[in-house]
């Protein structure tokens, strides 16, 4: 069964704040502890005007994103994913990683904003 501890979840986000200090971010837990949830709050990046969407990492070509907003996401999966090392094969369910990880720009009550540099 998937499952990510605070600790680990405090080195996704102190990790992510250090190398992104361009964005705010709320990195925690999900309720059941069987993922990470990451939400972009705000940052230099315009994201085509989106204030809140849910990023499907498995297809990030089908996302309305520019190359630059691309690499940003990548970076912030590549970090949260460092410490997935031990995902495990189920005979009924094959590989289940060892937690789940949920980007997602904004969300549904807290919209994006885009921060304008000056």
């Amino acid at each position: 069964m998937p499952y990510i501890s605070t600790a680990d979840v405090s080195i996704i986000r102190e990790t992510i704040k250090k190398q992104m200090p361009e964005a705010k971010f709320s990195v925690r837990s999900d309720g059941n502890y069987s993922g990470v949830d990451i939400v972009i709050r705000s940052g230099p990046f315009k994201f085509s005007g989106i204030t809140y969407l849910n990023i499907n990492q498995y297809h990030l070509d089908q996302e309305d994103l520019t190359n630059t907003e691309l690499v940003f996401i990548k970076k912030i999966l590549n970090i949260a994913e460092s410490l997935l090392g031990n995902s495990y094969e189920d005979a009924d369910y094959g590989t289940i990683p060892s937690y789940y990880i949920n980007v997602s720009i904004g969300q549904w009550d807290r919209p994006y904003v885009h921060l304008i540099k000056k």
